[in-house]
């Protein structure tokens, strides 16, 4: 009886966590498709947020061109968090050509638009890293 009782309950669990697993997918592709369409609006913060996706591969097959064309998107937009991502991504030739002279008026930008870890990033000349 127990066991019979065990395999019913497990036979359930199983059934649910398929479906569960299926509503948790679809609804992360709807998100997903919605931050899409908000960002190519010029949403800031979708864009931002796909870049990161990309950069990580967080939802996302990881692409780090496509991660910097959207950070570069939010960072003229003047979003500091994006001007920053974009100097780490010129810094270190990620996604864009390796390029110095970028990557410090990228920080330059994100330090004077408030960014903290840029304004100490250009503080102390450290190494811009992802």
């Amino acid at each position: 009886m127990l066991t019979r009782v065990a395999r019913d309950a497990s036979d359930y669990l199983e059934r649910n966590y398929d479906v569960a697993v299926a509503e948790v997918t679809r609804n992360r592709n709807e998100a997903l498709a919605k931050r899409k369409a908000a960002a190519a609006q010029g949403d800031v913060t979708a864009q931002l947020a796909l870049g990161t996706m990309y950069s990580t591969g967080r939802d996302l097959d990881r692409d780090d061109q496509k991660a910097a064309m959207w950070w570069r998107k939010a960072a003229e937009q003047v979003d500091s968090n994006a001007q920053l991502y974009l100097a780490s991504a010129y810094a270190a030739g990620r996604g864009v050509q390796q390029d110095d002279k970028e990557a410090i008026a990228w920080l330059e930008r994100s330090a004077d638009h408030g960014n903290a870890p840029a304004d100490s990033a250009r503080t102390s000349r450290v190494e811009l890293k992802l």
